[in-house]
């Protein structure tokens, strides 16, 4: 009798469940509290309460897509980016860690979720374009705006609503013309734009409607015969900046002293010191972010200097028109910033050759 009551109670503790979750035991409370259910989605012998294994599912679901986030930052290729999402979806059905067998799901889902869901996921699939196309419009809406800007500010209210008309009259030439007054400023500071920068302008005065054809080359010039000659004379003006940089590096070069030659012919540097002046001198310091913005600025810097000018009367006399006091303030800009740059690197040839190690009994 006693043996057969002990062999029940065996029984009874084997058969008892034991959650590999949470590893809490069956209980007698468990039939009735309604939340610990008791599940086997699987042949396996792991069993758990289904709150457990629910949560642990969501888990998991979470760490993968975690995963595949990080995966997609990192920067990965297009088709590897694609195999990652369909190992991903592979991954969504979470398996059993004994048997790897599925676990399967069962929800109610409603109409009203389905098209929120479709909706959510074409939002999300749409947000990049959007937002490119947002940026896009921003830019394109900023340019214009500087267009305008810079067309009323260099040419004075007069000459600017002769050349471009009142804004509420506009073609759209004029829109498609003035988003790319910046893109010629920022084209000028580089040497590639000496080949399409002339006809260039040429097609953006056509495109704002001015007849070319009637253009009269008189003193003082006119706006647009000043517009279509500037990037011409800044072609002739580069190329004999160019010319004065290349004559003055030999001449410097030319000319060192008599100790710098002797120690050149002992060490043999001489053409290595030369090659480095000789990049001090002709080579540009000037990032890209100061290009952009000095010329961005260069407008608004010549109508400062032309209104400076507008104080000097043979300078009225001369040139009565606001536009043209606004060039030539522009192009005395760009002279006095290149003869200041030009002078700059001189210094710096004329202080690296003045270099020389003190003695200890020379140091104070």
């Amino acid at each position: 009798m006693s043996s057969s009551s002990s062999s029940e109670q065996v029984t009874c503790q084997e058969e008892r469940r034991r959650c590999w979750i949470c590893f809490d035991e069956e209980s007698k409370d468990d039939e009735k509290d309604s939340n610990n259910v008791w599940v086997k989605p699987c042949k396996c012998s792991l069993t758990s309460h289904e709150q457990c294994l629910l949560d642990w599912i969501a888990e998991n679901q979470k760490t993968s897509a975690r995963r595949m986030a990080t995966a997609a930052t990192a920067g990965i290729t297009a088709i590897a980016q694609q195999q990652q999402q369909q190992q991903q979806q592979r991954q969504t059905k979470v398996s059993c860690p004994q048997c790897a067998t599925p676990y399967v799901i069962a929800d109610h889902t409603s109409q009203t979720l389905i098209v929120l869901t479709a909706l959510d996921r074409l939002i999300h699939a749409a947000a990049p374009y959007i937002t490119l196309l947002g940026l896009g419009c921003s830019a394109l809406v900023t340019s214009t705006t500087f267009g305008a800007y810079t067309v009323m500010n260099f040419l004075g209210p007069e000459q600017s609503e002769q050349l471009m008309g009142v804004p509420a009259q506009w073609t759209w030439r004029v829109w498609l013309s003035l988003p790319m007054i910046p893109v010629i400023l920022i084209s000028s500071r580089y040497r590639w734009a000496d080949g399409f920068l002339p006809f260039a302008t040429l097609l953006l005065l056509r495109a704002m409607g001015s007849p070319l054809h009637q253009t009269k080359f008189s003193w003082p010039p006119s706006p647009l015969a000043t517009l279509g000659l500037f990037p011409w004379m800044r072609l002739i003006y580069n190329n004999l900046f160019l010319l004065v940089q290349f004559r003055l590096s030999r001449f410097i070069l030319r000319f060192r002293s008599k100790r710098s030659q002797r120690h050149q012919q002992q060490e043999g540097a001489g053409g290595v010191r030369d090659r480095r002046e000789f990049d001090i001198l002709t080579r540009s310091s000037t990032n890209t972010g100061v290009s952009i913005i000095g010329a961005l600025m260069w407008p608004l810097i010549s109508s400062w200097i032309g209104s400076c000018l507008n104080q000097i009367k043979w300078v009225r006399h001369y040139f009565p028109e606001p536009f043209q006091r606004n060039t030539l303030g522009g192009c005395l800009y760009v002279i006095i910033k290149d003869f200041t740059s030009l002078v700059y690197r001189c210094e710096k040839i004329r202080q690296r050759r003045s270099r020389r190690v003190r003695n200890h009994n020379e140091i104070p």
